[in-house]
């Protein structure tokens, strides 16, 4: 609790659906921030609705994807005709079959927030399969912060064998430059087993940084 509770630490939350993570711990710690990033327009005022029905000041939601793209918009899959919406992604993944391809604001992390005065102390990314280019975006705001980073990866969210193997060197790499340790966090065991990403994967990641 000591983690958060202090008013210029902050939470990021990319892909933050209804807010059904997020939403619980800003009512836990009201004075922490949390900004909450959901492009899927839909799901985005489910979010609102969530935030108001909670009566949460200490909440952000912005209606953006995060990449490290340079344009201003980019190309959404808004899954459709099922109950878990959330599979939608800036990527074509195996779990999203009928869709509707429209297109979002987007945003990199730096863009966002290297200029606030805050402090970052957990980035929560789930994208699927975006993650990677979640992380490029905020290299300057993760090298600040030094925040912990809780990601999902999942190796059936890539088509070609030859994009997974890049994906995960380029995440490995990409912590071993920012001085970072990544486990698996698996309820299951009461340790967290540290990743090489070598192998098929899928579930989700914490990196944290080096002393």
């Amino acid at each position: 609790s000591v983690y958060l509770n202090d008013s210029k630490n902050t939470v990021i939350d990319v892909g933050a659906n209804i807010g059904a993570i997020s939403i619980p711990l800003a009512k836990r710690y009201p004075n922490s921030h949390f900004y909450l990033l959901e492009p899927h327009p839909f799901i985005f005022n489910k979010l609102i609705n969530n935030i108001n029905y909670n009566k949460l000041e200490n909440v952000t939601a912005q209606k953006f994807a995060i990449t490290d793209s340079t344009e201003t918009s980019i190309p959404f899959y808004a899954q459709k005709n099922t109950d878990n919406l959330g599979l939608s992604s800036i990527k074509l993944n195996h779990d999203i079959k009928e869709y509707d391809l429209i297109n979002v604001s987007c945003r990199t992390l730096d863009s966002l927030f290297l200029k606030k005065d805050v402090t970052i102390k957990i980035i929560k990314i789930d994208t699927q399969g975006n993650e990677f280019n979640v992380l490029m975006s905020g290299k300057k705001i993760i090298n600040r912060d030094r925040p912990i980073i809780i990601f999902e990866l999942e190796s059936d969210d890539f088509t070609n064998p030859n994009d997974e193997k890049n994906t995960k060197q380029g995440i490995m790499d990409f912590f071993e430059k920012m001085n970072y340790e990544l486990f698996m966090i698996d309820n299951n065991i009461k340790f967290m087993p540290k990743l090489t990403l070598k192998d098929y994967f899928q579930g989700d990641i914490i990196a944290v940084p080096s002393k």
